[in-house]
């Protein structure tokens, strides 16, 4: 029977990032923040790199944890079925530059091209609107909208 979760990046899913970003074929994975590995020049095919970026990924939901400048905190989840990594959905928690803004957005989201038409992009967006109601309670409400 197909288990499929919402959970927190994490280094056990490696492998099946990459072999996800290889069906992108080079196209921008939304939802997946894979910007960050850019900035800060990260492989992602290196484990070490990987393990750099999901801390980075989880560390941007922590109330105490500041941002670069230029960006904002988000809390990230990934759909994942039996073990295997099947897409992203990020929650920015506010909108603290224009581009965001104008371009961006509160959440995005993507499906790797192998698992779409199966409703995983509503599953993942029903996620970070729960996770965006749970911040609005902390938060003012022209934070998370």
């Amino acid at each position: 029977m197909s288990q499929i979760d919402l959970r927190e990046p994490t280094t056990d899913l490696h492998q099946s990032f990459m072999q996800s970003t290889a069906e992108w074929n080079g196209e921008e994975q939304d939802g997946a923040s894979m910007f960050f590995a850019d900035k800060y020049g990260w492989d992602l095919a290196d484990h070490t790199d990987f393990e750099r970026w999901v801390k980075l990924l989880n560390d941007l939901a922590k109330p105490e944890f500041t941002p670069a400048p230029g960006f904002v905190s988000q809390s990230t989840l990934w759909v994942v079925e039996n073990g295997k990594y099947l897409g992203a959905v990020s929650l920015r928690h506010d909108l603290g530059t224009g581009y965001l803004a104008e371009v961006g957005g509160h959440i995005g989201y993507g499906i790797r091209p192998s698992a779409r038409r199966r409703g995983l992009a509503k599953l993942a967006l029903a996620g970070s609107l729960e996770q965006a109601r749970s911040l609005g309670s902390a938060e003012s409400p022209d934070h998370v909208q």
